[in-house]
């Protein structure tokens, strides 16, 4: 964001994200990705493209939550408008000071989140033998029950089942 607002250099921010491809752990699926692969589009550095398609290809980046498709999309409006703002209406393309304070109203961080992960973790205690049961049932076809507790948007919120 402070690259975007011209405070930053753009050749450091550069330098950072290429890095970072490298860098940046872990080097598995994660939304930090998200947020690099964000950072490369906004910024329209379409140099660092080949390496967000890796990104992808290697499963760093949940095709679930986001699309190489979107990713084009959006670097395409970081190169055809860079002086134009990216939405703000939820805050995300803001700066903010406190960090703790910032940080209390994200889901990750609250109760509701802590209560939620006890709750889910004795949801998989049921379902792991129903899974198994189901799996004894297919008369030798490989069942599989894919469980999705929360998934995570963006920083802010969350989606539930």
């Amino acid at each position: 964001m402070v690259t975007l607002r011209g405070e930053l250099n753009r050749v450091p921010t550069s330098r950072f994200l290429r890095d970072a491809f490298t860098d940046l752990q872990p080097q598995a699926q994660n939304f930090v990705w998200v947020g690099w692969q964000s950072a490369i589009a906004m910024l329209g550095m379409s140099d660092l493209k080949p390496l967000v398609k890796k990104a992808f290809e290697w499963g760093f980046i949940d095709n679930g939550t986001l699309g190489f498709n979107h990713f084009e999309q959006d670097l395409r409006r970081g190169i055809e408008r860079p002086d134009e703002p990216w939405p703000s209406d939820n805050h995300d393309y803001t700066l903010f000071g406190d960090t703790i304070e910032e940080l209390s109203e994200w889901y990750c961080f609250t109760e509701q989140y802590r209560k939620d992960q006890r709750r889910w973790g004795s949801r998989q205690k049921l379902i792991a033998p129903a899974a198994d049961a189901l799996r004894t049932r297919s008369r030798g076809s490989v069942g599989t029950i894919h469980v999705l507790a929360a998934a995570e948007r963006n920083s802010k919120s969350a989606a539930f089942l």
